[in-house]
């Protein structure tokens, strides 16, 4: 469904007025006799405005109230996608105020400033609002062509941009998917058996197969559900197509490349809401990330054998090269997009509803880069450490309440200052979080994660402690190595190991302590820097 709903905050009746008549002409009335006199006096295409969508208006008078419409769009789920803003409503807030407090509930409304003053140039604005891609300055008065082409370009860009936003999340949950595929090379049946199920799960599938040909072996065959409804796909998992293609227009094909051999796999989508068109792109989706998964995989052993990171080299920039390779599938769904306008919601849904997509590609990326950089850049700011904490915890307060995990404060009122590089801080900070609830999850106590900060003269101190399963005292050194993962779903096991890298480059340590079957404290002490 096309969002058309524009937001009209203006304190003169008679403008409001005006809105409503040029975006919502009324062609029954005598007025538009007079229209179409004026269309054939000065050649006046009628068709170009009969061209222009069916807009939803709302009207405001003052700042305050346009501000409790938008708030309302959004807990609707109905957001406006245009707001024309007057730069002056006295007695209340005005057009610039406004806009500011709009932006900060709704950020991807498209702003529209319009004033009969030069007292606010455009810069003054930007500055202000931010965002100038979504920010556009008009001088009254203002044509009556300009404000319906604006509608109509504002609105569309509207829609384009939230169809991209809504597919790039539907890949990122695919690809979250792939990424939590466990890999056994010892036991390739298990791997082969994983990655089917989840996938007939994705697809809401009937049913699916996956043929593997090992170098000199028999072929291994894995079906979901077993035996029953997998049996008609038997006859094609062992075909070996050159690329994903559906055939009889029910089965699915796809080719693969596993850990130690080929594979072919066989979706029956016969009841899947997964159109055909849309299959056979996620075919070769699937089949792209499993590659690249099995490849990380394959270097991660090598780094495990050879107990150094002098084997990252190359393999770490090719790895690097690989896990880019899912953004030409973004925008392949983009162009799907715009071919595909009447998306079944309830695919979305589906889809919504695997494991909450964070952005793991780009995690893993930038973890292989920040682990093999000898000379990691700090990008140093006086910064107040008790806002970075605040703002990391609030990402992660959904995910605790999710997992019915309590985190308990223990923040100071005043402001923490330091010297510090924002986003490494971060980071770590997020790193403890996921660990320490992760742990909490899997432990048999309370479920209780508590975050302390302290401050004194010369340092910075925070600590996250909880109440999970403890990690033994033989792998508390080795949490620290690159690619160890002691006990965490769906981890290359580098985010500790980066963590300790990030405080000793601020200056700082960062340590563990913790008693199996009781919980961990991790502590970052950072010095206070001038």
């Amino acid at each position: 469904m096309e969002n058309r709903r524009i937001l009209i905050i203006d304190d003169d009746p008679a403008i409001r007025e005006d809105y409503r008549k040029i975006l919502l002409p009324d062609r029954s009335s005598p007025f538009s006799e007079i229209e179409k006199l004026e269309e054939m006096l000065f050649e006046k295409k009628a068709e170009e405005e009969a061209g222009l969508p069916d807009f939803e208006l709302d009207f405001a008078s003052q700042g305050r109230e346009g501000y409790d419409l938008v708030v309302a769009a959004k807990k609707e789920k109905r957001p406006y996608a245009v707001a024309f803003v007057d730069i002056r409503m006295p007695p209340g807030w005005d057009g610039m105020e406004t806009a500011q407090r709009i932006r900060q509930v709704d950020p991807d409304v498209e702003i529209v400033i319009v004033t009969a003053y030069s007292d606010r140039d455009r810069n003054s604005l930007l500055a202000a609002i931010g965002d100038p891609s979504k920010l556009i300055y008009l001088k009254k008065p203002f044509d009556p062509d300009e404000i319906r082409q604006l509608a109509h370009s504002l609105t569309e860009k509207w829609n384009l941009q939230f169809r991209e936003r809504e597919y790039r999340r539907y890949l990122e949950n695919l690809l979250s998917l792939f990424s939590s595929v466990k890999l056994d090379a010892e036991h390739e049946a298990l791997l082969v058996e994983n990655i089917i199920e989840r996938i007939v799960e994705f697809f809401s599938a009937r049913a699916g197969a996956i043929s593997v040909t090992y170098p000199g072996k028999d072929t291994h065959v894995a079906v979901h559900p077993a035996g029953g409804e997998g049996e008609p796909i038997l006859e094609y998992v062992k075909r070996m197509p050159q690329g994903p293609e559906l055939v009889d227009s029910r089965f699915l094909l796809v080719p693969l490349d596993l850990v130690k051999g080929k594979g072919t796999l066989a979706i029956d989508m016969e009841g899947s809401p997964v159109s055909s068109g849309n299959a056979v792109l996620l075919g070769g989706i699937i089949a792209g990330n499993i590659a690249n998964i099995c490849d990380v995989y394959h270097f991660q052993r090598a780094l495990i054998e050879e107990q150094s990171l002098a084997a990252v080299g190359n393999a770490v920039y090719r790895i690097i090269h690989d896990l880019n390779n899912p953004v030409s599938a973004i925008i392949g769904f983009a162009a799907l997009v715009e071919k595909s306008r009447n998306t079944n919601e309830k695919d979305l849904r589906r889809v919504k509803n695997i494991l909450t997509a964070a952005e793991n590609v780009r995690r893993i990326i930038d973890s292989l880069h920040d682990l093999i950089s000898d000379d990691l850049h700090l990008d140093l700011d006086l910064l107040d450490v008790k806002e970075v904490v605040m703002d990391v915890v609030s990402e992660a307060q959904p995910q605790f309440e999710k997992a019915g995990v309590e985190l308990v404060l223990d923040i100071p009122d005043n402001p923490v200052m330091n010297r510090l590089d924002r986003e490494k801080l971060r980071r770590i900070l997020d790193e403890l979080l996921r660990n320490a609830l992760e742990a909490t999850e899997k432990g048999r106590g309370g479920k209780r994660v508590e975050l302390s900060l302290s401050s004194d003269e010369h340092s910075v101190t925070l600590r996250v402690t909880d109440t999970g399963c403890g990690i033994p005292d033989e792998m508390i050194e080795k949490i620290w190595t690159p690619f160890f993962s002691y006990g965490k779903r769906n981890r290359l096991g580098l985010g500790l190991s980066l963590s300790r890298k990030f405080a000793r480059l601020f200056g700082g340590e960062l340590t563990i302590e913790s008693e199996l079957n009781s919980g961990t404290t991790a502590t970052l002490a950072l010095p206070i820097r001038g």
